[in-house]
């Protein structure tokens, strides 16, 4: 199984979150766009394990879950990671940035202690809208501009175990096991 650490978003957060996506699509010229229903934040990607590994992990994120409270993070601001000719947007943290970089911080050390490599390169939350986005130059600056005041306030209650599997040919991200904060 494939599995990843992130947080969850509520359904409100989703369609919010989709409402931007959907001027994203109309300013793109095709790409590989992120369907709403799997919108989450990532906090560790761990990638393939066997099914004997989640018990220990499971222990792992109990622990951290059980220190840490419910805070809010407010996503806000458009951005993109450039790959040539094509892009992968992304909205980034304005509140809270200090509670989640704690928080995946933990989550990192917790995993090397169990044997997971620890991530080499600095966390960067943000929320991805797609992959291998068509996005010319200007359209890129126009929805920087247009949506640099657009925001989602996000309730950080959970951490949870999600799984990347396809199921009918579609990417989906079950939750394996939620930890409430």
């Amino acid at each position: 199984m494939r599995i990843f650490i992130g947080i969850p978003f509520s359904e409100e957060n989703k369609r919010n979150l989709q409402r931007i996506q959907n001027k994203v699509v109309e300013k793109s010229e095709g790409g590989r766009f992120s369907n709403p229903k799997n919108f989450h934040m990532t906090l560790k990607f761990i990638g393939e394990i066997d099914a004997e590994k989640l018990p220990e992990i499971k222990e792992a994120l109990e622990k951290i879950a059980d220190k840490n409270p419910s805070f809010d993070l407010r996503l806000q601001g458009f951005d993109t990671f450039r790959k040539g000719k094509t892009c992968i947007p992304w909205m980034g943290i304005k509140e809270g940035q200090e509670y989640l970089a704690e928080l995946q911080e933990q989550v990192e050390t917790a995993f090397e202690k169990i044997g997971y490599k620890k991530e080499s390169r600095p966390f960067l939350p943000h929320m991805t809208f797609g992959r291998k986005v068509q996005l010319s130059f200007s359209n890129e600056s126009f929805l920087r501009e247009t949506l640099k005041h657009e925001s989602v306030r996000i309730k950080v209650a959970s951490i949870a175990i999600l799984e990347s599997t396809r199921i009918s040919g579609e990417l989906v991200y079950p939750v394996i096991k939620r930890f409430f904060l």
